[in-house]
């Protein structure tokens, strides 16, 4: 199962009334506990992007979350981008996020902070450098680039 699905925001169109800042929890969607599967995260890019489905599927802005929470938007947008992994101090910090946009369960908080607590021990390996390959004829010397 991927980690992400598509996740559609509630409501139609936006109204002024959609506009106010909310700092109370989101209400609870069944459409966040079908978008993503925190168990199935396994890099930085897939936490982003299932962290910003489960904020769309709230039908929330960044700066509404941010608000919330009490952080910067530009933090928070660092968080739904991938530019950054949300802080470990406070430690609450992914709690407080997911709650803003509807993430109450606390078997599901828990499955995100394991979640984070994975991508951050991946270890991001690099491909090994490409080496020239010599098909038949001499042995290769000491620089596979020199004759």
């Amino acid at each position: 199962m991927t980690p992400c699905r598509d996740a559609t925001p509630r409501g139609g169109g936006t109204s002024h009334q959609d506009l106010a800042p909310r700092r109370d929890v989101a209400p609870h969607d069944e459409a966040l506990d079908s978008a993503v599967d925190p168990a199935a995260i396994t890099t930085r890019v897939e936490f982003a992007s299932c962290l910003a489905r489960i904020r769309i599927a709230s039908g929330r802005t960044v700066r509404e979350v941010a608000d919330a929470i009490g952080l910067p938007s530009s933090t928070v947008g660092g968080y739904y981008g991938g530019k950054h992994l949300p802080a470990r101090k406070p430690p609450d910090t992914l709690r407080r996020l997911l709650r803003a946009c509807g993430v109450t369960d606390e078997i599901k908080l828990v499955a995100w902070e394991d979640a984070l607590r994975r991508v951050r021990l991946a270890k991001t390996v690099a491909p090994p450098p490409l080496r020239a390959v010599r098909v038949g004829g001499d042995p290769p010397t000491a620089d596979p680039y020199r004759a």
